[in-house]
């Protein structure tokens, strides 16, 4: 455990709640970073998710409508645009790859962020910058909005309370005196 200075708080989150809208197939993918334990927690207690290493200890989580969701007609276009393949592994090593120079823009459609938002916030010319609810929004937010607050509701219903092998509570607190 890290040596903390005096009063100083360390804070861990059981990132089960994180995959929720994942757990429950609304979002295709989520982007978790994760210990070597919380790891193994959260793939014993989801056999139905595949659990993708991109760099350090950040993990791409999925589940089946990560295909479908990069399918779509302008996903694909775009992806193919930026040197991704047709086949998922392949884009997965290809995220992968680009994961390592740093976070890249067009790892939202994996996320499921519309795409609109995704194509903002990678500077495409014509989308106007509204807020950022979760991830940058574009005109018009409605949708972006909807979607973000569906993700949300997920993610909020399958928090746990307990994570067996990295901690005795969704949340632990330490305060080093």
């Amino acid at each position: 455990m890290a040596t903390l200075k005096k009063g100083a708080y360390m804070v861990y989150f059981c990132p089960f709640g994180k995959i929720g809208a994942v757990k429950v197939e609304i979002k295709p993918a989520e982007l978790v970073k994760l210990d070597p334990l919380c790891s193994k927690c959260l793939k014993d207690l989801n056999p139905d998710l595949t659990f993708f290493f991109l760099a350090r200890s950040f993990y791409l989580v999925y589940n089946k409508l990560l295909r479908e969701t990069l399918n779509g007609p302008c996903i694909r276009e775009v992806l193919s645009s930026l040197g991704y393949s047709d086949n998922l592994a392949s884009s997965l090593s290809y995220l992968k790859e680009n994961f390592s120079k740093g976070c890249p823009p067009e790892i939202g459609f994996f996320l499921g962020y519309p795409p609109k938002d995704v194509l903002g916030f990678m500077g495409k010319v014509g989308f106007v910058y509204v807020k950022t609810l979760g991830w940058r929004m574009y005109e018009p937010v409605n949708s972006s909005e909807t979607l973000y607050l569906r993700y949300k509701k997920a993610r909020l219903s399958s928090l746990v309370s307990r994570c067996s092998t990295y901690v005795t509570n969704s949340l632990q607190i330490w305060n080093r005196k």
